[in-house]
């Protein structure tokens, strides 16, 4: 299973966030220090979420990770996809949850970023979330 789901227009992207339950988007850009710095962590956070939510088997929630370039042209409007994202900044996260923007984030700092996705994972769940068991547990 990839953990990166591609991304090419905005109707694909529509139908990630409708289809799924929880959308993690980074958008960065080739030219940014600190969107390549935070490659590696993000990447690990995708495949342990992933990897810990197979456990749950048939019942487990969907979640899609996608890395946007905002200077790539979205090819449906022809728009860069920083702009039609709304981006304000490099790096920065967007977060759906059921269809809907659950939260924004801006910079480098993954935890608010792995609370969120943990917070929707447990809502899915109908649990509380319970020191980020699902996406806060380091490579072993």
């Amino acid at each position: 299973m990839s953990i990166y789901h591609e991304c090419k227009s905005s109707q694909n992207l529509k139908n990630l966030i409708q289809n799924n339950n929880v959308v993690v988007v980074k958008l960065g850009a080739t030219w940014c220090g600190p969107c390549k710095a935070i490659k590696p962590e993000f990447d690990s956070l995708a495949k342990r979420t992933v990897e810990n939510l197979k456990q749950l088997g048939e019942n487990r929630p969907s979640i899609v990770f996608l890395s946007i370039d905002i200077d790539d042209i979205c090819l449906d409007n022809g728009m860069k996809w920083g702009d039609y994202l709304n981006c304000s900044g490099v790096p920065m996260f967007l977060i759906f949850s059921h269809g809907k923007t659950k939260n924004t984030f801006m910079g480098g700092d993954m935890n608010p970023i792995m609370d969120c996705i943990d917070e929707c994972l447990h809502q899915f769940l109908n649990t509380t979330p319970i020191s980020s068991v699902w996406v806060k547990q380091k490579d072993k």
